[in-house]
């Protein structure tokens, strides 16, 4: 389920278009400063955690933009995305985090027991 961040940009904003949702009402609906959510679908800066849970409480379809694959239900990835902790989420997207939590890359994803 590897995709590049550039892919993922380009999903995201395909899918803000599809639902007419301009970057300052995305970004206020995600918590971010305007700019910063542009520079994050630019692919200039990344997405935190928490910024990708946000993501989850709009209509976009964070499991398309992520594989690119479209579900039956668009909503049925929200809760798995919106309950996810940071190494759930590192897990299951493969997403390389800018955060400290990177290191998981590194040391591979650890299963909780």
């Amino acid at each position: 389920m590897y995709t590049n961040y550039e892919d993922f940009a380009k999903r995201l904003y395909e899918e803000r278009m599809k639902y007419n949702i301009s970057q300052s009402t995305m970004s206020k609906k995600v918590h971010m400063l305007s700019s910063h959510y542009m520079k994050c679908e630019k692919g200039y800066n990344r997405f935190a955690y928490y910024e990708l849970q946000n993501i989850c409480t709009t209509d976009v379809d964070l499991f398309y933009c992520f594989t690119g694959k479209q579900g039956v239900n668009n909503n049925q990835y929200k809760e798995l995305f919106a309950d996810a902790d940071m190494e759930q989420l590192v897990c299951c997207l493969q997403v390389q985090s800018a955060c400290p939590f990177g290191q998981l890359w590194r040391h591979g994803c650890r299963r909780r027991g």
